[in-house]
């Protein structure tokens, strides 16, 4: 669900942080850290852009970069309230 009136890379944010925080949790820890957020926002915007080329035109690119620091990987970023789930084997 696009969240209107944000960019890509903010629109891509914001699903990692609400709808799609159970898929983007991959450790199911309920905690996103900062690489699992990097890992689904640099996939996700480009997803994002190619939809809207009808509006933005055919030219339309970004290539999100990242640079975490070495300690900071787990960091999280956000949370969830909800119980983690049991991983399956």
């Amino acid at each position: 669900t696009p969240f209107v009136g944000h960019g890509a890379f903010t629109n891509s944010v914001l699903e990692a942080m609400d709808d799609e925080f159970e898929r983007v949790d991959r450790d199911r820890n309920t905690q996103l850290p900062i690489a699992e957020l990097l890992s689904y926002v640099t996939q996700r915007v480009p997803q994002t852009v190619a939809l809207a080329k009808p509006v933005l035109g055919d030219d339309a690119v970004q290539t999100p970069q990242g640079f975490i620091p070495q300690r900071s990987t787990l960091m999280p970023v956000a949370g969830s309230i909800r119980s983690p789930r049991p991983c399956s084997a």
